[in-house]
C-alpha cells in the first residue's frame, strides 16, 4: 500500500506483489469530486457552434476523457501540452472538414462541475459549470441552434 500511495519500495517486498497492491489502489489515486470533459466549438463567420468530440473518441467515458487529457504530453510540460492541444483543434478542423463541415477555426476548453448522486450530466449548467480556456482565451460564446 505504501508503494501505491507513495512510490516508496519497501526492502524484501517481491515486485509481484508491489504491482498487485498498485493495481488495487488505482481507482483510489485520481479520486476527484467534480467531472470533467474535452469540448470544441467551431467557428463560421462570427458564429460558434458546438462540435462533436465522440466519433474522435470512440470508448467509453473514462477512458475518453483519460485519452482526451493528452497525459503523455502534459507530463512534458506546460510548453509541450498546449502546443498539442492547437495541433489536435487543427485536426478536429481538418476531420470535420471532410464530412462537409467547414469550420474556420476549432477552440478546445474543458468543462468542469460538480459530482451529483443524481447522475453524471445532472449539474452540467449554469450556475454549476466552469470552463477552463486552452486554444483560445476568452473562451468563444456558444450559439444554440
Amino acid at each position: 500500500m505504501s508503494y501505491a500511495l507513495f512510490r516508496y519500495k519497501i526492502p524484501g517486498v517481491p515486485r509481484f506483489f508491489r504491482q498487485w497492491s498498485y493495481g488495487m489502489m488505482a481507482p483510489y489515486q485520481q479520486y476527484r469530486t467534480f467531472n470533467e470533459q474535452l469540448t470544441a466549438r467551431g467557428k463560421v463567420g462570427d458564429i460558434w457552434k458546438a462540435i462533436d468530440l465522440a466519433p474522435y473518441f470512440p470508448y467509453v467515458r473514462g477512458e475518453r476523457a483519460m485519452r482526451s487529457y493528452l497525459v503523455t504530453f502534459r507530463k512534458r510540460g506546460d510548453t509541450v501540452w498546449p502546443r498539442k492541444y492547437k495541433e489536435y483543434a487543427e485536426l478536429i478542423r481538418l476531420m470535420e472538414g471532410r464530412d462537409g463541415r467547414q469550420w474556420e477555426e476549432v477552440s478546445l476548453h474543458i468543462e468542469h462541475w460538480p459530482m451529483s448522486p443524481a447522475g453524471y450530466e445532472y449539474l452540467r449548467h449554469d450556475p454549476f459549470i466552469e470552463y477552463k480556456t486552452i486554444t483560445h482565451d476568452p473562451l468563444p460564446p456558444l450559439h444554440e441552434g
